[in-house]
């Protein structure tokens, strides 16, 4: 039976997911601080779910402790932005869930883990790799987040932005995917014109001379 440490000091929504996992063939157990977590590692849980603001600390402090390297991690906040985030993902996070917890939420969460006893999500929403850029990643995070939701503004709310600022993100990337694509088409036709050049020298080279009279 798969197991889920729950870190949350909120306990309407601790209640509400030990409830939900439970009901999903888990094993819970909760922690209200960080103390408390650190507490009930040492049986390494297969998932956590991790408050993102703790009275003693964040929840991404247990990241920054290597909880990623043996549980999988899900971040829960009632603060979402792009900046914790994309950190919380850069740590080894494989999802996240915004308060206040609405059932699309729950449901997409559940979505994301593997249907076996091993409690593992099929795909990480999004690859972090080192050396890529803020930009980068932002980007990756907001098409996804865009592509999991079933309006703009939903995706705003879950990453703390404002609906404007997700529709200027996008009509910027459209923008550069048509100039990437217009790059890529103009080096192509470079490509063949150079490629045609030495056939038509050496074509032009070899064509019998006509003789005049």
């Amino acid at each position: 039976m798969p197991s889920v440490l729950i870190v949350d000091d909120d306990l309407s929504s601790l209640n509400l997911l030990t409830h939900l996992f439970e009901g999903r063939g888990y094993t819970a157990t909760t922690a209200r601080s960080l103390a408390e977590a650190r507490n009930n590692l040492e049986s390494r849980p297969d998932l956590c779910v991790v408050d993102l603001l703790l009275p003693d600390g964040k929840g991404t402090d247990l990241l920054d402790e290597g909880l990623a390297q043996h549980s999988d991690v899900v971040v829960l906040t009632g603060h979402a932005s792009v900046e914790s985030t994309i950190h919380a993902f850069r740590k080894g996070a494989r999802d996240y869930l915004t308060k206040p917890l609405s059932r699309d939420e729950i449901d997409r969460l559940f979505e994301h883990l593997a249907p076996s006893q091993s409690a593992k999500p099929v795909d990480a929403p999004i690859s972090v790799h080192f050396g890529d850029s803020l930009a980068e990643v932002e980007q990756r995070l907001i098409l996804h987040t865009v592509k999991n939701c079933r309006t703009q503004d939903e995706a705003a709310r879950m990453l703390g932005v404002s609906t404007k600022t997700i529709y200027n993100k996008l009509r910027l990337y459209e923008s550069h995917d048509r100039a990437s694509r217009d790059n890529r088409a103009s080096r192509d036709a470079g490509n063949a014109t150079d490629a045609a050049a030495p056939a038509k020298a050496a074509w032009c080279g070899n064509e019998p001379s006509r003789s005049v009279g």
